[in-house]
């Protein structure tokens, strides 16, 4: 009876090994089944996602790979003009985090139609991403996205963010 308590103990944990071994199953299960898509990046995101806040939103120090781009966990942010509204960045992926610097075009996702909001963006040879962005007075809050695109005009990656 005192390994079954002490197995229900853990299993209760936050982030027990037991649970942890037990999502990795299911994945795996479901991958194979064709339940779930292979290695989900998305589902290890909920699960271990630091809580958004703040000025710093994301986190780029592990970077995974999705598909063909690779989210960035962290991304700084510094607010410029006098109104600084608060950013926080939902979703920040390119194609690699070599060095990098471009500027970007902001558009309301509910809107495309209206006047964009202007930001900059750059990765350092760290790997470290920062978003330079004046908000407006006048731009309504909510969903926010910007193609992130290299000198050429490809697009390398995408990043939403919610004023």
């Amino acid at each position: 009876m005192s390994a079954l308590a002490w197995l229900e103990a853990a299993a209760a944990e936050r982030d027990s090994p037991i649970k942890r071994a037990m999502a990795a199953q299911y994945r795996l299960i479901g991958s194979l089944l064709g339940v779930t898509p292979p290695d989900s990046a998305a589902s290890r995101a909920t699960d271990s996602s630091p809580p958004e806040g703040g000025a710093h939103a994301e986190e780029s120090g592990a970077a995974e790979t999705v598909g063909s781009y690779i989210p960035l966990r962290r991304v700084r942010i510094f607010l410029r003009g006098e109104i600084k509204r608060p950013v926080v960045v939902r979703r920040c992926e390119v194609a690699s985090v070599a060095r990098f610097e471009t500027a970007l075009h902001f558009y309301k996702v509910e809107r495309v139609e209206g006047a964009p909001l202007e930001a900059a963006f750059a990765i350092d040879d760290d790997g470290k991403a920062t978003l330079t962005i004046a908000t407006d007075r006048s731009a309504p809050p909510g969903a926010w996205k910007a193609a992130i695109c290299s000198e050429d005009g490809e697009q390398i990656g995408l990043i939403e963010i919610e004023l």
